[in-house]
């Protein structure tokens, strides 16, 4: 999603599930402020590498299969 529409949407989805990590991904700088403000932890230039993105979104991988570790051995 792009300009407005994507700004509704994360802060529609905050509204909705407060708790629901998001990443921010943008080729507006501008929006990094909003992105604080709405407590997404995360705001990433849209021209970032696979590594700066694979890292921002390994906390969040790390948090939802963290506890699936035990199962994926079996």
């Amino acid at each position: 999603m792009t300009g407005a529409r994507g700004l509704e949407a994360a802060i529609q989805a905050k509204q909705l599930a407060p708790e629901t990590p998001l990443v921010w991904w943008s080729d507006d700088e501008n929006f990094a402020l909003i992105a604080y403000q709405l407590r997404i932890p995360v705001f990433l230039s849209i021209d970032c590498s696979d590594q700066e993105l694979y890292e921002a979104m390994e906390p969040i991988r790390k948090r939802r299969y963290g506890n699936a570790n035990c199962a994926m051995q079996l």
